[in-house]
């Protein structure tokens, strides 16, 4: 069979351009393409149930003082934390922030702005971690979202509405006082840079000149507000600085299993 295919040259003349075309060929080829499509979406789904599933899990209101009088280490991404045995933690309750999956997955992943997931994404799926983020940084609506408020922070112990902007440890601080943690150990939050390095990676490109004012406008506030006891493991300078090793040493009889925590937020 021949199809005609017209085209208009550059001096203005159409000519005609004759091609023979395989139709059993070609509607073979667009019915692998049809079953690729098909095979993709339910690859998707499978995925989803797998990795993705916010339904597996307890809505966030329900998670409120679930772990109470129960230690959680807030995980930063400063440079100190590259130096952490962070092996230590395995039996604890974790929140890790942001890129902290690179060297570590926590028992939360936690993040609040979009760029993570834009830059990201393959990476944060992967993770094994229970996603927890903004509800405007999941814009697929894959994970588990909390509400974030504007500027002045607050504890108002509710997981599922969170307020303050510019800082995710102190968002993640208000995140573990609704949950009903205590103490509060902190590692990687030291709100500067080292060696050229904003964060233990190397250089976060979404840093902006304010960010370490903002880090010390909101570890002032958590120090000034926070209801629980703070115990800093990393170099900011707000609190007594004390060394991982020993603190899990004196947190050792609150260990759990790995799979503990999961199944508690499980439905």
């Amino acid at each position: 069979m021949h199809l005609k295919r017209y085209k208009i040259t550059a001096k203005g003349k159409p000519f005609i351009r004759t091609k023979k075309i395989d139709i059993k060929k070609y509607r073979e080829k667009k019915e692998e393409y049809n079953r690729l499509i098909a095979k993709n979406k339910k690859d998707s789904k499978k995925i989803s149930k797998r990795l993705l599933n916010k339904d597996s899990f307890l809505p966030l209101k329900k998670w409120k003082n679930i772990l109470k009088d129960q230690p959680v280490f807030i995980l930063g991404n400063g440079p100190s934390i590259g130096k952490q045995n962070l092996s230590l933690l395995d039996n604890f309750f974790t929140i890790g922030l942001n890129r902290i999956f690179l060297i570590y997955q926590p028992t939360v992943l936690f993040w609040q702005d979009v760029e993570l997931w834009r830059q990201e994404s393959r990476r944060v799926v992967a993770c094994n971690s229970i996603k927890v983020s903004r509800d405007h940084s999941d814009p697929q609506k894959l994970f588990i979202n909390y509400k974030l408020k504007l500027n002045p922070p607050m504890f108002n112990h509710t997981p599922e509405l969170l307020h303050g902007r510019g800082n995710s440890c102190m968002i993640a601080v208000q995140f573990a006082v609704a949950l009903g943690c205590s103490p509060i150990v902190m590692v990687g939050t030291d709100c500067k840079y080292q060696d050229g390095k904003t964060d233990f990676y190397g250089k976060n490109p979404d840093h902006k000149p304010y960010t370490l004012r903002m880090c010390e406008v909101a570890m002032t506030w958590v120090k000034k507000n926070c209801p629980v006891e703070i115990v800093n493991c990393g170099k900011v300078e707000y609190w007594p600085k004390q060394k991982l090793e020993k603190v899990v040493e004196k947190l050792k009889e609150t260990k759990k299993s790995p799979d503990y925590f999961r199944k508690l937020f499980s439905k």
